[in-house]
């Protein structure tokens, strides 16, 4: 079950405060939160829409549509993407009784004491990755789900792209060019993780929920953890372990399709106060783009939804 986040005002942060959950509230667990489907809703910043790019709500799912082939790629301090950007920063500290720590800023994600997830539900009978056959149905198109982040504050207006901006996330993409109604073999999708730094962190091992004879346990889903709670050295070089990849929604306790053990590159650098390193401030970022120079295809999303958990911890939470 998830509840819905309200729109985004001038006074308002991503996410708001959970009542009653987690950290010594009257529950231990945190719910999911919706956060709009609507792309002009104003809890989203929308970046890289353009006639051939665009982003719309549909019967209640958002529909991206990038079937015109081009140059979607999104790879390192290149972003030719359409992309979906909290407006405002995530407030990880949102859902602790005891509030933020003293000394420390409410924008500061401090993973030894919060977990902060993030996941797109697509359309089962679509699937991530769809399109034309002349797009070879969404042949090397990509979504990804997860973090973008700044040195500074964005004041609203947060942008994708360049180096400056660190990212990273769970991802699906399409790696053959098969029809997936007449394909029931894995590896026609590849998930796991991408980040500013790094593009190999993925397997493929699961059907897809829009393949020839997939079952109810067919993977419909991605996931991105953001940091794993311990973390060695100082704030501003010390990596933390995330993780990430694809399942099945409807399949509880079932296999993730992505790293085995996670991953830390530089950009699971969290909580760097001094922002040297561009993670300073985090906005929740869906990417929907290529792994290639020219390639086409749409997604249907059902879902966008995150997860703010406090931990027990050093302080009070």
């Amino acid at each position: 079950m998830a509840r819905t986040s309200p729109s985004t005002t001038s006074t308002r942060t991503i996410p708001t405060a959970d009542a009653g959950g987690g950290g010594g509230g009257g529950e231990k667990a945190v719910e999911w939160v919706d956060l709009p489907l609507d792309p002009t809703d104003s809890a989203w910043t929308v970046l890289g829409a353009s006639p051939t790019k665009t982003a719309t709500l549909v019967g209640g799912k958002l529909e991206v549509d990038l079937t015109a082939p081009a140059n979607y790629k999104i790879q390192g301090s290149t972003n030719n993407g359409l992309n979906l950007v909290t407006t405002l920063p995530v407030m990880s500290w949102a859902n602790t009784s005891g509030g933020v720590p003293a000394g420390t800023a409410a924008h500061t994600l401090q993973p030894m004491s919060v977990l902060v997830k993030i996941r797109v539900l697509f359309d089962r009978a679509h699937g991530p990755i769809n399109g034309p056959p002349s797009d070879a149905y969404g042949l090397n198109m990509m979504v990804m789900a997860g973090l973008t982040s700044y040195a500074g504050d964005q004041a609203g207006s947060p942008t994708v792209g360049g180096s400056s901006v660190e990212w990273r996330g769970a991802m699906v993409r399409k790696g053959y060019g098969n029809d997936p109604s007449t394909r029931a073999t894995a590896n026609l999708y590849r998930s796991g993780c991408r980040t500013y730094h790094t593009n190999t962190l993925e397997t493929g091992n699961y059907v897809w929920s829009n393949q020839q004879s997939a079952g109810a346990t067919a993977h419909d889903s991605i996931e991105f953890m953001a940091a794993m709670p311990i973390r060695t050295q100082n704030t501003t070089t010390a990596r933390s372990i995330a993780a990430g990849g694809s399942y099945c929604r409807g399949d509880d306790f079932g296999p993730m399709d992505g790293p085995t053990y996670g991953f830390n590159d530089g950009a699971t650098i969290m909580s760097n106060t001094t922002g040297s390193n561009n993670s300073n401030y985090f906005h929740f970022w869906i990417g929907f783009g290529s792994t290639a120079n020219f390639a086409g295809g749409d997604f249907k999303v059902e879902a966008i939804q995150y997860c703010i958990q406090p931990l027990a911890s050093r302080v009070p939470v």
